[in-house]
């Protein structure tokens, strides 16, 4: 077979070659090639070309050609060798942490906590602006409709509001045209414009109708208010896997260097990426099957009667879940735009709020997460794709065990923290690819992949 794709691959090209001299073109490739090709041209005998299927490509050969050429050498074999080159390394490639280290990672682990960073820092102020505006506008209405005079806890909702708001001036006073002595609420149509140094920082101000911007605001305090507390529990949860870690004995190895792969692997794409819009995640088609054999699966109390009511509980939580991704997206798009066509904001906080919107849309589903869940699901699930309980334990000692050989490779023996860092944070399915299959008979070119050619014998030329 080898043979014959080779000399179907050359005369390919010579057809190639010899249409373009018939049209005036000059022949591609290198010299040497070029003068293979004429020489062979009217030449039945091609066993003396020696030409790498990378030469036959620079030659002429176009990728459709070659797989044209592949589909009729094995088009008659039954059951041809499509994978020839695959195999599975037994321990995991825990010795071939060097092919997977290149100078790049020091970049994308920079760019991985500089976007935890700022997807928090936008994700607070943007928090911040919602509640502002939400505490000032709540007191608002309240005076104008129940004609309270600036005091009581108007007035610290209006104080609170003032304060919040970036542009406000400490000597401001929230000074209403309503009445003190007022007995009767005015119609809404006569409610009076808040101060102008707070009404220009108002992020829902083009929403003129009083009502409708207290329920838009309630829901967006709602959703700002979860957001800023789920995200304090994932920091608190980051930071509990790094106290794991540092805390380990030879007793809780395998559990220190769990948590710290979860940190990298986990814990710091999902707060790259956070906001309450992520939820809808947990509901995604593609994946809500997975995460309930992952719930029921991994559960304490799978065995027991409470598998019902872990059901119960996975059916509830979803449902919440997705109405909650639904009103977090209607009201965050809401307030990015109307965040954008604000003027009293600078150019860069109003573009920031949309670069994080985007982000954090992008990264609902973490893909990265999902590729590498399905390489692991490939290499420990077997051919019925599923785990059972002896494979999940495979896999999760694996993880550990590569954590562990980063930690003694990088840190250890090469004393690089950044390295090791930059190391853990960018480890993805490309790297476990590049560690579960066998790096041995391979032949590697320059650029670091492997290379066959389809000339000579042996198995690197399948």
């Amino acid at each position: 077979p080898i043979e014959q794709l080779r000399q179907r691959c050359v005369k390919i090209v010579q057809e190639k070659q010899q249409s373009l001299c018939c049209g005036g073109s000059e022949l591609t490739g290198t010299g040497s090639q070029k003068s293979l090709l004429k020489a062979s041209a009217s030449s039945s005998d091609l066993a003396d070309l020696k030409l790498t299927r990378d030469d036959l490509f620079d030659a002429g050969l176009s990728l459709d050609d070659y797989s044209l050429a592949l589909y009729e050498v094995l088009r008659d074999n039954a059951l041809p060798n499509f994978v020839p080159h695959v195999e599975i390394d037994q321990d995991g490639g825990l010795d071939s942490l060097q092919h997977i280290w290149t100078p790049a990672k020091f970049f994308w682990g920079f760019f991985a906590l500089a976007s935890v960073v700022f997807n928090i820092t936008t994700l607070l102020v943007l928090d911040w602006q919602v509640g502002a505006s939400f505490f000032w506008n709540y007191a608002h209405l309240c005076q104008s409709q129940d004609g309270l005079a600036v005091g009581g806890s108007v007035k610290l909702f209006q104080h609170l509001g003032n304060a919040i708001l970036l542009q406000s001036k400490p000597g401001d006073v929230l000074n209403l045209s309503t009445s003190s002595n007022s007995t009767s609420s005015p119609p809404h149509h006569l409610v009076p414009p808040p101060p102008p140094t707070v009404w220009e920082n108002d992020i829902f101000k083009h929403i003129h109708d009083p009502d409708m911007r207290l329920s838009i605001l309630t829901l967006a305090s709602f959703v700002a208010t979860l957001e800023v507390l789920s995200l304090f529990v994932l920091i608190l949860a980051a930071l509990w896997k790094l106290l794991i870690f540092c805390r380990g004995t030879d007793k809780t190895e395998y559990r220190a260097f769990a948590a710290v792969r979860g940190f990298f692997s986990d814990q710091l794409p999902v707060l790259a990426t956070f906001s309450a819009i992520k939820l809808c995640a947990m509901v995604h088609p593609s994946l809500i099957a997975k995460d309930f054999d992952r719930v029921v699966q991994e559960s304490k109390w799978r065995g027991t009667s409470a598998k019902t009511c872990l059901g119960i509980y996975f059916v509830v939580s979803r449902i919440f879940c997705g109405l909650m991704a639904i009103v977090a997206f209607a009201v965050k798009s809401l307030t990015v735009c109307f965040k954008l066509i604000n003027p009293s904001f600078s150019i860069t906080m109003r573009w920031a709020g949309v670069i994080a919107l985007l982000s954090n849309c992008m990264g609902c589903v973490l893909l990265d997460r999902v590729l590498e869940d399905r390489i692991f699901l490939f290499m420990f699930g077997g051919p019925d794709a599923e785990y059972q309980d002896d494979e999940r334990a495979h896999r999760n000692v694996y993880q550990s065990r590569l954590a562990r050989e980063i930690w003694n490779r990088f840190w250890v023996q090469e004393k690089a923290p950044l390295k090791t860092m930059c190391a853990f944070a960018t480890l993805d399915h490309f790297d476990l690819q590049s560690l579960l299959l066998d790096h041995s008979g391979q032949h590697v070119n320059n650029a670091g992949k492997a290379r066959t050619t389809v000339v000579g014998g042996g198995d690197d030329n399948l």
